[in-house]
């Protein structure tokens, strides 16, 4: 049996998934999915066991090709592992993935998959797979989910998962900005859905969520690639970009309350100047600075300033340096005009 997997034809899915795993499982090429066959078959059927999977995951990881194998070859063992995580995320395996983290061998399995997985997708020295580090964090968002109230343990420092969780966190605007270089700010979805899941779980810690300087730029380059695809799409588009705009700012405010002081204060400069934009390329931007800004002032689940009683002073400080910054003589010129000029 040959699968049509790609071009026009595609392959039919037994069970329920989400478009962004869909897409990612689809692959293309007659050729390799004739070599797969009736295993592929099987295996998009979800007739593969969960244990045989997760198994068949860590013996690739265990062989993954180094930099002097031929391109072809790392292609080809990345689209089979990230097809595999894909799979493994599914709703097919939801049964056991709810079970995973409380049973020690499939617990140490997947821990040391996705530590291997997500260190390889970003080696400081230059990551040898990159396109794996989504579909790695879907799987392990998927692991959070099926843990459901248990899932706080997991985030603990004392959990097994420690350090696979904080690799994963530290990783989350990595993944965001290589969705957003490439135009595809779909692709990032699996990220967003673990960021938003690490937000969503009591009680929230700075160490359980992406680091403030590093999310927020990340951020900013995502929502203005979301903007800039629905305006190429049209009428046409198959996603809902409000969605991704959602969770982008749901992600925002989350890593901005659990932000230390100084982090907080540092960022000030660039939430005033994105706000102050006044083009219509970048509304996306300009919301979600503006939001954020609004969040530093007290508009917030704390209901409180988040840099103390002093917080309007470094507000207008930073008003004051963006306005001179952009040849203005005060910030009212910056500021206050341009928004009641808009309003």
């Amino acid at each position: 049996k040959q699968l049509h997997l790609g071009g026009a034809h595609r392959c039919p899915l037994a069970f329920p998934q989400p478009s962004w795993r869909a897409g990612a499982m689809a692959k293309s090429g007659a050729t390799e999915a004739s070599e797969r066959g009736e295993e592929a078959e099987a295996e998009l059927g979800g007739g593969i066991d969960s244990n045989t999977l997760a198994e068949r995951l860590r013996l690739a990881v265990d062989e993954m090709p180094g930099p002097a194998c031929a391109s072809v070859g790392r292609r080809k063992w990345a689209r089979a592992v990230s097809r595999d995580l894909n799979l493994l995320s599914s709703d097919a395996h939801a049964v056991w993935l709810a079970e995973a983290h409380s049973l020690p061998q499939a617990s140490e399995l997947l821990v040391a998959t996705l530590a291997a997985l997500i260190a390889a997708s970003t080696a400081p020295e230059g990551p040898s797979f990159p396109e794996l580090l989504t579909p790695a964090l879907g799987l392990l968002d998927a692991v959070l989910q099926g843990a459901g109230d248990a899932a706080g343990m997991l985030l603990s420092p004392d959990s097994a998962w420690s350090d696979v969780v904080k690799a994963a966190v530290g990783s989350v605007p990595r993944a965001l900005q290589l969705w957003a270089a490439q135009s595809r700010p779909l692709g990032a979805m699996p990220a967003l859905d673990f960021a938003v899941r690490l937000c969503d779980v009591e009680p929230v810690s700075a160490e359980q969520l992406p680091a403030w300087s590093d999310v927020l730029p990340a951020l900013l380059e995502l929502v203005d690639s979301i903007q800039r695809a629905a305006a190429q799409e049209g009428t046409s588009i198959q996603w809902t970009p409000w969605v991704m705009q959602t969770h982008c700012r749901r992600v925002a405010l989350g890593s901005l309350l659990a932000a230390d002081p100084a982090s907080i204060h540092d960022s000030l400069s660039l939430l005033v100047c994105i706000a102050d934009r006044l083009d219509d390329e970048h509304t996306a931007q300009r919301e979600l600075a503006s939001d954020c800004l609004a969040a530093v002032l007290g508009q917030n689940a704390r209901q409180s300033p988040l840099l103390g009683e002093e917080t309007p002073s470094f507000v207008l400080v930073a008003l004051h340096e963006a306005a001179l910054g952009l040849g203005r003589p005060h910030a009212w010129h910056a500021w206050v005009l341009p928004s009641l000029d808009r309003a």
